[in-house]
């Protein structure tokens, strides 16, 4: 129930952002769309069987996210402008929470210059985009990975 409520206050935070008014109809309709999909996604993410997470401290990742995103952006500019080159590479990751690890592949995902392949365990597969003179690109990725799982690890209930 704690997270159903946590996920409920984080759509509604989602929803008057996206508004950008404050209004009694934007509220309202924002409650009313913030429990219909809590209440419909219950059944395909069973957000009660997540153990391990703080859905709080998940939270503050979108934040992050956000800043991540226009950060790499920038890099990506300066990449395609200064000659890129895609590449293939594997990373490790440390999350324990599989939840957490679907998380870190999806954050990755909305980096620009990177597209996750595939995950094996704790091996992170990622096509990403690096400079054309560079030969070592796993520096780049896993650069990229530590300050997304940095941040993830603090939602991690039991990291230390």
């Amino acid at each position: 129930m704690k997270n159903r409520t946590y996920a409920f206050i984080l759509l509604f935070i989602i929803w008057m952002i996206f508004m950008a008014e404050i209004s009694w109809f934007s509220v309202i309709v924002g409650v009313v769309v913030s429990l219909f999909v809590v209440i419909f996604t219950t059944k395909l993410i069973p957000l009660g069987s997540i153990t391990g997470v703080n859905f709080l401290m998940l939270s503050l990742h979108i934040i992050f996210l956000v800043k991540e995103v226009y950060l790499q952006g920038f890099h990506v500019v300066r990449l395609i402008i200064r000659g890129a080159k895609p590449d293939v590479t594997v990373v490790k990751t440390e999350l324990k929470s599989e939840f957490l690890k679907a998380v870190l592949i999806n954050s990755i995902t909305l980096t620009p210059g990177s597209i996750p392949l595939c995950i094996e365990g704790d091996d992170l597969t990622v096509l990403n985009l690096s400079c054309a003179k560079n030969t070592n690109t796993y520096e780049e990725v896993n650069e990229l990975r530590k300050r997304i799982e940095v941040n993830l690890k603090k939602a991690e209930k039991n990291h230390p």
